[in-house]
This record gives structure tokens, sequence and C-alpha cells, in this order.
């Protein structure tokens, strides 16, 4: 998300953080993205991104991404 900055700040942190001797340890779900209100839950009002109807639960009430979608799938 951009909401904690660009690409490039994330680059200059994670090499921040190399050179002080840090490692970065991303965790990412590819597979599915939250129904918080910043998420793509039905992003133009109707299911476009998501599983519609949920094909099954995921954790935490996020949302199975729908491969079968060209639009996700060539993302």
């Amino acid at each position: 998300t951009s909401r904690y900055g660009t690409p490039r700040d994330l680059m200059y942190f994670v090499d921040s953080c190399h050179q002080a001797g840090l490692g970065v340890i991303f965790d990412w779900t590819a597979a599915g993205f939250p129904s918080d209100a910043h998420g793509l839950l039905c992003f133009d009002g109707a299911p476009c991104y998501e599983c519609a109807p949920p094909d099954d639960e995921m954790p935490f009430g996020m949302r199975r991404f729908d491969f079968d979608r060209g639009e996700v799938a060539s993302f």
C-alpha cells in the first residue's frame, strides 16, 4: 500500500536496515486481501477482484482473489 510511502521509500528503508545489520522480513498474503474500507472489497460497488459469493472463509475477514478473472490473473 502507498499509505506507507513510495516503492523507493521502501527500498531506502530496507537498504538502511541492511546497512545497520538488520534483516527485514515481509509478511504478505498474495491469496487474499482485507475487507477493510481501504481494501479492494467491492471496489466498484460489486465484486470486482474477489470471488462472489465468498468461496470459503479466510482468517481475519479476508477475501480471496478471483484468479479466474483476467484482470486479477494478469496483475
